[in-house]
């Protein structure tokens, strides 16, 4: 992506850390032209780089991983931000890291509706139940991220309830993996999106 097109995608993540709500559409066009980009075109980069998505509709940006505009299982308080809501159990973890701040994770497992906690105070991560586990879902089909993989990229209670809710989606291929392994894959995906 140009510098430009990665700065807009930027202040779409910003917005979302700051108010727990998307940018407003006009402040999206508004940065886009001051970036020197066509305010569609850019926000169909985003969406074809499977960064940003929008309502075809009202043009508010649904998603912009790891950040969902609407409800989801997966509850972030990170430090000095609002209420947020993550896309899935990877994108949550995200959050903290890719704000360099403390926070904790609520969500619950899809097997059986346990709440899973995970704090993030000062580099330590808690994580409640101290069995708990994350599935990791490969790409079900083509299409966006949102829709191929997020919703099966989940918390579990313990690695067996995760291998359970994976044979369930026998049309997945993916792997359950520890919390160390989970965190990199977060750091991984968010730990530098806005550092650079």
């Amino acid at each position: 992506m140009t510098p430009a097109l990665v700065e807009l995608h930027r202040h779409v993540l910003r917005a979302f850390l700051a108010t727990g709500r998307p940018p407003e559409p006009i402040d999206l066009r508004r940065l886009a032209r001051g970036l020197g980009l066509a305010p569609r075109r850019a926000m169909l980069g985003l969406a074809a780089a499977d960064l940003v998505h929008t309502d075809s509709v009202t043009g508010v940006a649904t998603t912009a991983y790891p950040f969902s505009g609407m409800p989801t299982p997966h509850v972030v308080r990170v430090d000095g931000a609002p209420l947020l809501y993550a896309m899935c159990a990877i994108d949550a973890l995200g959050i903290p890291l890719m704000a360099g701040r403390d926070g904790v994770i609520s969500s619950v497992s899809p097997v059986t509706h346990e709440r899973i906690t995970v704090e993030h105070r000062a580099g330590t991560w808690r994580w409640r139940p101290a069995t708990a586990a994350v599935l990791i879902v490969g790409r079900r089909a083509a299409g966006p991220s949102l829709r191929c993989t997020c919703p099966f990229n989940t918390f579990h209670a313990t690695a067996r309830h995760a291998a359970a809710y994976l044979r369930e989606c026998a049309a997945a291929s993916g792997r359950v993996v520890t919390q160390t392994e989970a965190v990199d894959a977060a750091h991984a995906d968010f730990g530098r999106l806005l550092t650079g």
